[in-house]
């Protein structure tokens, strides 16, 4: 049997894609990551408005939110800040400036309010990019509807990711402009 991209829904599958990028995982990485059947245009197409792939945006949310204050306290954050992000900006430095520089380009001093009030003044913080998280978590969303229902959520149904606070998130895919399903 023929499989269909999950993400264009049109060509046909000769790939497998990792629904949750590789790069979101400490090595060596889960066996039993979900993973869509993919054509290879949909698998290394230049998915963002930044005009970058994918896994450039992939590395960068994983790299944000590893920096993120409560990531510390999590080991398999971690243990991926430790290994993929170390090796990632380190590369970066060497190779391609991309990330490290673009990252040390949006630090700042901000001030911050703490849960109980009070204000944190002049505190080293990143300023984001939020469309590359929101690139990310629409192929997710994606990948997520097609291993759930076994089809292409069609190119015209939108996935609308809302950021409250810029760090909770919601997704909802919508078949039309009036109806929203959450995705879970």
């Amino acid at each position: 049997m023929i499989k269909t991209c999950a993400y264009c829904g049109h060509r046909e599958a000769t790939e497998k894609e990792h629904v949750i990028g590789r790069a979101f995982f400490d090595k060596p990485c889960p066996p039993d990551i979900i993973t869509v059947p993919s054509c290879g245009l949909c698998n290394r197409q230049k998915w963002t408005t930044s005009n970058k792939y994918m896994s450039d945006d992939e590395e960068y949310m994983r790299t944000v939110l590893s920096m993120y204050i409560k990531s510390a306290q999590h080991p398999s954050a971690i243990a991926v800040f430790k290994g993929r992000v170390v090796r990632s900006v380190t590369r970066s430095v060497e190779e391609r400036p991309g990330i490290a520089a673009r990252l040390s380009s949006q630090m700042g001093l901000y001030n911050f309010r703490s849960s109980d009030g009070q204000v944190i003044s002049n505190q080293p913080a990143c300023e984001v990019e939020w469309h590359r998280f929101v690139c990310v978590l629409t192929k997710i969303a994606r990948g997520l509807y097609y291993w759930d229902t076994n089809t292409a959520l069609p190119k015209d149904y939108g996935v609308m990711v809302n950021s409250y606070l810029k760090i909770n998130c919601e997704i909802t895919v919508s078949a039309s402009p009036q109806e929203h399903t959450p995705v879970s």
